[in-house]
């Protein structure tokens, strides 16, 4: 995920998910008790670039990443992302800013420590940013890894919108999102956008994934990963992820709501599979798949009228690219040269 698109996304998110968080009115104190936590968090903090000089201040509703409730004053916002350095891990008592509806920590380079189960008290969180790499439009820089040994703390944020745990190292042995208690019901989750990217993990999706009803857009590349998803996702990207067999059959059944694909840089042999979108309906304009680098080979079946952009370079396909009724506006930025848009 390109640095443009995090930013872009994460600027929406704030606008259309974040509109319980008022701002700040000048009648309003911050809660002394959440003061002091924070003041304990800056200490933990390697400020080399001065960014949180406003924190001597005796107003901690007026310091730099923090937002409060204009109604009574509880901080519901903690931006504290690169390059601010936390020189420990994650302390606990995060947990305790029950009112937290929004925690940026990306890139912060934690030295050490496990993601603390403590967040799971976190009820109003909406948006949860942990990821451990620093990305750019000129790469990925590796941080030191948080651990996150067990993740069933996140069945208790039901108003979760965006959880972004990339680079954070998650052991084979985690039941992943399994609920902490048997009676939590997925389905009225409103969990919309997940990345759990290089987290070095390989074996079966989990299962709890298919559970949140209502997520549309998953990233799980860069793992090695098998199994089934049984969910209607709009944005799935399993590029880099070890995949060397054929797509299995229950492959194309979540593709009818898909806007875009990136099964880019695998190992994927034998056909590609078939595409069935509802043209009629406006949302679907503007696909993007991307089937470049991998195995799949023999002739092409036809491609929706909406793909705007279609990458199948360093395949074994041949032939035509065909047309299916209108004119296909499709831009093939990256195309092999064993194939040809239809006329």
């Amino acid at each position: 995920m390109e640095t443009s698109f995090v930013f872009i996304l994460t600027f929406l998110l704030m606008q259309r998910f974040g509109s319980s968080m008022t701002a700040t009115s000048s009648n309003v104190t911050c809660i002394e008790e959440e003061r002091r936590s924070l003041l304990a968090i800056k200490r933990k903090i390697t400020d080399r670039h001065n960014l949180l000089s406003t924190w001597s201040r005796v107003e901690c509703c007026e310091w730099r990443g923090i937002m409060c409730d204009s109604r009574n004053g509880h901080v519901v916002k903690l931006d504290l992302r690169s390059p601010v350095y936390w020189e420990d891990e994650i302390p606990e008592f995060l947990g305790s800013f029950e009112h937290l509806e929004y925690i940026n920590l990306s890139g912060s380079g934690f030295s050490d420590g496990v993601v603390p189960h403590h967040l799971g008290n976190l009820s109003r969180l909406q948006v949860l940013d942990l990821s451990t790499f620093i990305k750019s439009d000129e790469g990925v820089w590796d941080l030191q890894a948080l651990i996150a040994d067990d993740l069933r703390w996140v069945s208790s944020l039901s108003s979760l919108r965006y959880l972004d745990l990339s680079g954070i190292t998650i052991g084979n042995h985690i039941d992943w999102f399994h609920p902490v208690k048997p009676s939590t019901q997925f389905v009225n989750f409103t969990l919309i956008r997940l990345d759990i990217s290089d987290n070095m993990f390989s074996g079966p999706i989990a299962a709890s994934i298919g559970l949140f009803s209502k997520l549309k857009k998953l990233d799980v590349s860069r793992n090695s990963l098998v199994g089934v998803l049984s969910t209607y996702l709009q944005r799935l990207d399993l590029s880099n992820s070890s995949i060397r067999d054929t797509l299995p059959e229950w492959f194309e059944s979540i593709l009818s709501h898909i806007l875009y694909l990136d099964l880019s840089n695998n190992q994927i042999g034998g056909k590609m599979p078939l595409f069935h979108f509802d043209t009629s309906n406006r949302i679907w304009d503007y696909i993007t798949l991307k089937m470049n680098s991998n195995k799949f080979e023999g002739s092409l079946a036809a491609f929706p009228t909406n793909v705007q952009h279609l990458d199948l370079s360093n395949n074994l396909l041949s032939g035509e690219l065909p047309q299916t009724g209108e004119t296909m506006n499709l831009t093939l930025e990256k195309y092999s040269s064993r194939l040809m848009q239809g006329s």
